[in-house]
């Protein structure tokens, strides 16, 4: 009886260990890092500026970049001869920017007024010296 038993125990042991070798393999434990996170970092951590960049595509980090130069202020026309994008590709972005409010667009002329909200223009608006055409 005993015979017959050790095939079907070495079976049921074989399978258990094959299921924690691929339970081990596939779900590995998540590693905690010991470092102690600072206050300073923590706070640079939750600047807006830098967690609107991190959360923005590319081109839209452009568009925003470019009006951090102008202060937080900039025509439309003027993004556009700046970052190179076509008018199209600029007006795609503007809108895709202020649907999620990150910047406030005033139609002025033919062309629209580009500012950045308070709460992002207090955190990181930095004017450039050249002309600002407003």
């Amino acid at each position: 009886m005993i015979i017959l038993m050790a095939p079907a125990l070495l079976a049921v042991s074989l399978t258990v260990m094959v299921a924690a070798i691929a339970f081990v393999i596939g779900f590995p434990s998540i590693r905690y890092s010991e470092t102690e996170i600072h206050d300073n970092q923590v706070a640079k951590s939750l600047d807006p500026v830098q967690i609107v960049m991190r959360a923005s595509k590319a081109d839209e980090r452009t568009v925003l970049d470019i009006l951090r130069q102008t202060g937080g202020l900039c025509l439309q026309k003027d993004i556009t001869y700046r970052s190179g994008f076509s008018k199209l590709r600029t007006h795609r972005i503007v809108v895709r920017l202020a649907e999620r409010e990150i910047i406030l667009v005033k139609k002025k002329g033919k062309t629209n007024e580009i500012t950045l909200p308070a709460w992002l223009k207090d955190h990181g608006a930095e004017p450039d010296k050249g002309e600002i055409t407003a």
